[in-house]
């Protein structure tokens, strides 16, 4: 058990929010939001993507994924994965030319998304980064995060126009 700290409740605060984290760090900070891209390419998805993948009958298969570490003014806030499976992609194309922009900030300009199934814990930095790849632990580490730190995860699905199924895992820096 670990004892909370201001930092803590701001973290579960973010992962409670059913809207946009981008809108939510934005407003939070007063500054923009940045997408650092840490990872983006084709991929499978993880133990924990797949049991997600099963509540929408969709097939562990090739997807997209990418990994960022989300930043305002300089500072990390969030490691994020997006994962998108490949046929419902092409409902989504403009996922893989994000740049240096959040997802939240496209996604909830343009649609209105419904956050589904989504999971939330407080659990040590290996524990929460399961699904992450081993450049995204890396990067994490060397941008805030800790081994010995506690942080709030939250996995959940955006259901973009009962079309498409975003996969959406985002473990929070204070």
């Amino acid at each position: 058990m670990f004892e909370r700290n201001e930092s803590d409740i701001d973290q579960n605060n973010i992962a409670l929010t059913s809207n946009s984290v981008t809108a939510l760090l934005k407003a939070e900070s007063g500054h923009e939001v940045i997408a650092e891209v840490i990872k983006e390419s084709w991929g499978q998805p993880s133990d924990q993507e797949i049991k997600m993948l099963a509540h929408y009958d969709l097939k562990p298969q090739r997807s997209w994924i990418r990994e960022v570490l989300l930043k305002t003014n300089g500072e990390t806030r969030a490691l994020a994965r997006i994962l998108v499976v490949e046929p419902e992609l092409a409902q989504v194309p403009w996922v893989q030319k994000l740049g240096d922009k959040p997802l939240g900030g496209t996604l909830f300009s343009q649609y209105t998304p419904v956050r589904e199934h989504a999971e939330r814990e407080c659990a040590s930095f290996n524990e929460t980064l399961k699904s992450f790849s081993e450049e995204g632990q890396s990067r994490a580490l060397q941008n805030g995060f800790s081994l010995e730190g506690q942080y709030w995860l939250r996995s959940s699905v955006l259901n973009i126009e009962n079309k498409v199924h975003c996969l959406v895992t985002e473990c929070f820096l204070s």
